[in-house]
């Protein structure tokens, strides 16, 4: 995973490639942010291309009590400025690579924010080791 690795046009390619996508939250997510903990919610065409990042840093490991209504409001706002994005999120933080109860949590609050609102690309974790996807629990790895 490595922005270096990206082509000059990555950003009028869709994220449909886990690699791609890698590489392209290896841009988004700073060592400061993984180290800090921080949410990337890339807001991206209908098409899957990359248009805004958001990115909320500083906060625990686990969604706040409160994390539900803004992740709604955020994801209602993207809606209404722009009918028909598409989001890729990703929680960044220390550790590794292995996902975690947290992690699932933060998966479950975006899922439930975004559902009525933009349809989600993913959902990843990213380390200072790399990134990975949060599937659902159940879902295949």
């Amino acid at each position: 995973m490595s922005f270096r690795d990206l082509p000059r046009d990555w950003p009028d390619i869709p994220l449909t490639d886990p690699t791609h996508i890698a590489n392209v939250l290896d841009i988004f997510v700073s060592m400061k942010t993984r180290m800090n903990g921080g949410l990337l919610v890339l807001v991206c065409d209908p098409l899957r291309r990359p248009l805004q990042p958001i990115l909320v840093e500083d906060f625990g490991r686990r969604p706040p009590e409160d994390g539900d209504q803004a992740l709604k409001n955020m994801a209602t706002s993207i809606a209404e400025v722009l009918p028909g994005a598409t989001v890729l999120c990703a929680i960044a933080r220390r550790g590794g690579l292995s996902i975690t109860a947290d992690d699932r949590a933060w998966r479950t609050a975006i899922t439930r924010a975004f559902a009525d609102h933009a349809p989600l690309i993913g959902v990843h974790v990213v380390t200072p080791d790399g990134s990975r996807p949060v599937h659902p629990l159940g879902a295949a790895a």
